[in-house]
């Protein structure tokens, strides 16, 4: 099991929350950003994901290179689900478009 100190979870929520709070910001101010509930919802859960994903892998694995691996794999499937989501590259049922 892993175990992770309450102050890196701070850290990654918090992070997590700033991104968030620039994007709301940006849907108060601009017509161009159109975000709804879900969307925070779903871009917050996969960015706490992956922000624990990170602190996990550099608390645990030892090996710089195997750490930037799995952390740039990580960073690939955020994106590519956000793309999916988003405009629906894939045709999935869940996409956006």
């Amino acid at each position: 099991m892993y175990r992770l100190k309450a102050k890196a979870i701070i850290i990654v929520f918090g992070s997590v929350l700033f991104i968030l709070g620039l994007i709301a910001l940006a849907t108060l101010l601009s017509d161009e950003v159109r975000w709804g509930p879900e969307d925070f919802l779903m871009a917050g859960v996969m960015l706490f994901g992956l922000g624990i994903l990170s602190a996990i892998t550099t608390k645990y694995i030892s090996k710089k290179r195997t750490q930037i691996i799995v952390i740039v794999l990580g960073v690939l499937m955020v994106l590519l689900l956000w793309v999916e989501l988003a405009v629906g590259i894939f045709g999935s049922p869940f996409a956006g478009n």
